[in-house]
């Protein structure tokens, strides 16, 4: 491939939560929250090629929801992708968004072929449960595709593939040594991995791969997450989300947050509709 065409701009939001718009969340609405981001992104990033939303889309996984969130998106100005997290429920997902691709059935996954590399979807959900799963049919359909060809690789997914040192969070991150065993035999064409679930922000190396987890656009959760009741770990710190920069000599993430103000007037709006 030939390297002067790598050059590309995405961006990634993790784990929105959406509810509808009468509710809120930890006292705050997604919905505002989610508004504000695609406002920035609008004003400030249009020249991206995507926004990739990492799981978690919709708090209960209902239908409207997910209405919710396809009319919130209505507003984006670049194409979006949608992968499941612990919270979504497929079934309802598809009924609205139904010409998201999936090239395993059962499953919301695929991959697309860019100039800079090709980008690998994953459904890592197990419904009802919030630890993740990754099947047999999923890693054999994974094999295929990484050996299809040679080109660099982009992969998001909602869970960590590792545990991360979150005492009540790792015992839910994708533990399979089938997966771990094949990207690391693909390590050196993986320019970035990026997951949402943990609403916090990581970055650094696996198995040789740059990794990426991004804090929440809905609310975050504290490192230590030793309580019982889960409400005790959340914070609502301002939304955020990633900036992947691709260049042919370098892939960089860079983390967002959404100005207060801006926040405030989304969340004026939404309050009066």
């Amino acid at each position: 491939m030939n390297s002067a065409t790598l050059d590309a701009k995405l961006i990634l939001i993790a784990d929105p939560h959406l509810v509808c718009p009468d509710q809120v969340l930890h006292g705050k609405s997604p919905g505002a929250r989610l508004q504000a981001v695609i406002a920035h992104i609008n004003e400030y990033h249009a020249d991206a090629e995507m926004c990739i939303i990492l799981g978690d889309l919709a708090h209960g996984g209902r239908v409207d929801e997910y209405r919710y969130l396809e009319e919130t998106l209505a507003g984006c100005a670049i194409p979006y992708r949608l992968i499941p997290g612990n919270h979504d429920i497929r079934g309802n997902m598809l009924a609205v968004f139904d010409g998201t691709r999936t090239e395993v059935p059962g499953f919301i996954m695929w991959a697309e072929v860019r100039p800079y590399a090709r980008l690998v979807f994953l459904d890592t959900v197990q419904e009802g449960r919030s630890a993740a799963a990754f099947c047999e049919r999923r890693l054999a359909w994974l094999r295929a595709t990484l050996d299809a060809s040679q080109e660099p690789l982009l992969l998001m997914l909602h869970h960590p593939p590792l545990a991360l040192g979150f005492p009540r969070l790792d015992p839910t991150a994708l533990d399979s040594p089938e997966l771990e065993f094949l990207l690391h035999e693909n390590a050196h064409r993986i320019k970035l991995l990026a997951f949402g679930h943990v609403h916090r922000s990581i970055a650094g190396q696996w198995l040789g791969i740059p990794i990426c987890g991004l804090w929440s656009c809905a609310h975050q959760h504290t490192k230590q997450r030793q309580s019982p009741c889960l409400d005790d770990d959340v914070r609502c710190d301002p939304p955020w989300f990633g900036i992947v920069r691709i260049a042919p000599d370098a892939t960089t993430f860079h983390l967002r947050t959404i100005e207060l103000d801006a926040l405030a007037r989304c969340s004026a709006r939404v309050a009066e509709a």
